[in-house]
């Protein structure tokens, strides 16, 4: 059972290959690697991915494909997890790296395909920073009066929801993740800087 092997207070759908051979629209060479297996996506999603490789100057097939896996990994986060055992659960963490040569168009591509977390982190952060600047002045009235006891316990700081974070260091991500138990995407334009950081 697979209901029971994933722990959500949600329904589990899972998407079922088609069974068909996706149409290829693209005809991109791969240097000899077998294609990827666009045929177990929706008709409507392997339609998205074939436009999105020409869009982006006839792409590699694995690069938007990548970038979706990506983006969908990023909105599931920690919101379903595999339970192993009592007391024993694991994420669908994925650690992605597309390497490829310069100029192909990975960047845009993958920019296109994050545009919607990128609406989001912006708004949150936009709303956070209200947030945070009424608390730090609650803070400042509360220090200001002689007996700040009589106020009842300190207000909560309010957490900032992130979805996305860029190149951060090992301290900034156990704070990020402190906030976000659900996790988020860790994006980076250069791999190396994930592995030096």
């Amino acid at each position: 059972a697979q209901s029971e092997a994933l722990k959500s207070p949600k329904s589990v759908s899972t998407m079922q290959p088609q069974g068909q051979k996706a149409d290829r629209h693209v005809q991109v060479k791969s240097g000899g690697l077998p294609e990827p297996p666009l045929e177990v996506f929706p008709a409507r999603v392997r339609q998205m991915l074939e436009q999105a490789a020409v869009a982006f100057k006839y792409l590699p097939p694995e690069v938007p494909m990548m970038a979706l896996i990506a983006f969908l990994a990023a909105c599931v986060g920690r919101s379903r997890v595999a339970v192993v055992k009592d007391g024993w659960e694991e994420a669908g963490n994925l650690y992605l790296g597309l390497v490829a040569g310069s100029g192909v168009g990975k960047s845009p591509c993958f920019k296109a395909f994050f545009k919607p977390i990128w609406k989001h982190e912006i708004r949150n952060k936009a709303k956070w920073d209200l947030e945070i600047a009424d608390y730090n002045q609650l803070m400042e009235e509360r220090r200001r009066i002689k007996n700040p006891d009589e106020l009842g316990p300190l207000p909560p700081k309010p957490p900032r929801t992130q979805y996305l974070v860029e190149d951060v260091t090992l301290e900034a991500i156990i704070n990020i993740l402190a906030e976000n138990p659900r996790g988020g995407l860790w994006y980076s334009d250069e791999l190396s800087s994930i592995v030096l950081n």
